[in-house]
């Protein structure tokens, strides 16, 4: 396949060919579960979330949609307190790299928790978005996010940690003990 032969990228610039306009940094948007434990590796220190005081829509919402889905995340964001916890966290994300970029056209150099594994000069920044089961709130919240314009030298990924995680074998054999009891057949 040549390069002639691939789609369009209609996230750049197309009258650039330069590799400059290319993303050198990565911002990694993560949800997760507060009761599957922390998050590994950590999120960048400030830029861990919690959304668990936000409002759940109804339970048949959730029961047919995860929090990726567009009809759940269209009643999620519907709420005033939602839209404005979104607000509060792209602007502290911004302002995070914001210093980052300042950081290092001053020094010539990010902090070192910013700095990329990988060795090639960029950074790389983890946001942490934490609800409690990691399938509705945070997810949504963390589409959202993606959604937003960031700087164009950073690289967004998403990444949903518990999203499909399968229940465990002892939570299957809990529920399916008290669904027997309230039937009555034990």
């Amino acid at each position: 396949m040549s390069d002639d032969d691939l789609p369009q990228n209609t996230n750049r610039d197309s009258n650039s060919d330069s590799d400059s306009d290319l993303p050198t940094h990565r911002l990694i948007l993560t949800s997760f579960s507060h009761r599957r434990g922390p998050l590994h590796p950590s999120p960048t220190p400030g830029l861990l979330f919690d959304v668990r005081a936000l409002p759940n829509p109804p339970k048949p919402i959730r029961d047919a949609y995860t929090g990726a889905s567009k009809p759940f995340r269209a009643h999620f964001m519907a709420s005033e307190a939602v839209h404005n916890r979104v607000a509060d966290i792209v602007a502290a994300v911004r302002a995070h790299l914001d210093a980052a970029h300042e950081d290092g056209e001053d020094k010539g150099k990010g902090k070192d928790e910013d700095k990329d594994k990988d060795g090639d000069g960029g950074r790389e920044v983890r946001v942490g978005v934490r609800c409690e089961l990691g399938v509705h709130r945070s997810v949504a919240c963390v589409e959202e996010l993606a959604r937003v314009r960031w700087p164009a030298e950073w690289h967004v990924e998403v990444v949903h940690r518990d999203l499909v995680q399968r229940r465990s074998e002892r939570d299957k054999e809990k529920r399916t003990r008290r669904v027997r009891e309230e039937m009555g057949d034990e």
